[in-house]
């Protein structure tokens, strides 16, 4: 695998031996601890809970394990959709996906899978200090998709570059979801689809929640990166 960047930290993946975290260093040093696949069979879930500064900034992030009937709650910056979602105060809750009341929810088995998708998006150009907002623009992009607290989100900003200067139009975008086992009524597929709609007819509130980093290349369309395995934890691995 390949080693974490400047910024971060290497957290070991509680859920697959072979994998590690890399997690910015603005999120206070401290690595996510999403449930296991035991504590998961046992109805716990993970809970995801992002805090934001007065400005609407990234601020801090949690990952941590909660029992089934817990409610993970809210975080500083962010508020309660009825669809389920958490997303900041600043955006509108819209119903993207049609869903229940309960945007996700756990499903009755004793097997967790864990599915994600990453969704590659093509960049016509970045700002200079596109890799410092990177943190506010995830939020901000998981805040417009309408995401529940039990799907945990990643971006990261890829450039290709030759010699010294940055070649127009080949820097990449990479935004991840996970649903760390928790089976969940809204996929990683579906808003991976979603946001893959949401980049070809360049989407007013997308493009704004992506303006601090750079602009989207709504021609190129988005590459999705689709993965289900089951979970086996460390612990269980290692016996």
């Amino acid at each position: 695998a390949c080693p974490c960047g400047k910024n971060t930290i290497s957290c070991p993946d509680p859920n697959d031996v072979t994998a590690r975290f890399c997690v910015p260093t603005a999120q206070h040093n401290t690595c996510p601890q999403p449930c296991t696949a035991e504590a998961i069979a046992a109805g716990n879930k993970t809970c995801v809970r992002t805090n934001l500064d007065s400005e609407g900034n990234f601020k801090s992030q949690s990952v941590t394990c909660i029992g089934g009937s817990q409610r993970c709650g809210t975080g500083e910056g962010m508020k309660l959709c009825p669809s389920g979602a958490v997303i900041s105060v600043g955006t509108t809750c819209i119903d993207l996906y049609g869903a229940p009341a309960t945007l996700t929810r756990r499903l009755s088995t004793t097997t967790a899978k864990r599915e994600t998708c990453n969704a590659i998006i093509t960049m016509s150009s970045l700002r200079t200090d596109a890799k410092k907002n990177v943190e506010t623009v995830r939020v901000k992009i998981t805040s417009v998709l309408q995401l529940s607290t039990e799907l945990r989100t990643t971006l990261v900003i890829k450039e290709t570059t030759t010699g010294r200067r940055l070649q127009t139009g080949t820097s990449t975008m990479i935004f991840g979801i996970d649903n760390q086992g928790i089976a969940t009524t809204v996929t990683p597929t579906v808003v991976c689809e979603q946001l893959k709609k949401m980049v070809k007819s360049s989407s007013p509130s997308l493009t704004d929640a992506v303006a601090a980093v750079g602009v989207m290349n709504s021609q190129v369309g988005v590459n999705l990166e689709i993965t289900t395995s089951a979970l086996t934890s460390r612990s269980k691995a290692a016996v």
